[in-house]
């Protein structure tokens, strides 16, 4: 490799993540990475890591789980809102998906919802989760 550049980043990228979650899984920590940036010559990215909590308890998400603490007062959502499951509109179908964190810096699609069936993780509006909360056996209902 003479250089980096898009292609090449892209290529030692997932290279970085298998490196990082092996150290993850050793010490009982979780990680996110944030952004990446390089020159011609060099790397930079950033990193959040997080303890997991006693025995593990927020299941590898702690940075997400960390987070939405933090901000999910400023969507009018709760802390325990982290891993609800809600009804969500997609273009052609309504989707189940699950609260798997917040992005801050967005104004208009802050939430982050993953379908657990597969894996795909969508951004979205707060008004397409608020009032959309479903109960442990599937039933939509409204809270007040």
């Amino acid at each position: 490799m003479d250089k980096f550049n898009k292609h090449s980043l892209g290529l030692i990228q997932k290279d970085i993540e298998q490196a990082l979650k092996a150290v993850s899984e050793k010490h009982d920590i979780s990680f996110e990475v944030g952004s990446m940036r390089y020159t011609d010559t060099t790397i930079r990215i950033v990193t959040n890591w997080a303890m997991n909590g006693v025995n593990g308890e927020n299941g590898g998400n702690a940075v997400a789980k960390s987070n939405w603490d933090r901000y999910c007062i400023r969507y009018d959502l709760k802390p325990s809102d982290f891993g609800r499951k809600f009804k969500a509109r997609n273009t052609f179908k309504a989707l189940t998906l699950e609260i798997v964190g917040c992005k801050q810096r967005s104004s208009v699609y802050p939430i982050l919802g993953k379908d657990n069936k597969t894996g795909k993780v969508y951004k979205l509006p707060i008004d397409q989760v608020k009032g959309n909360f479903m109960d442990d056996d599937g039933v939509h209902y409204v809270e007040d």
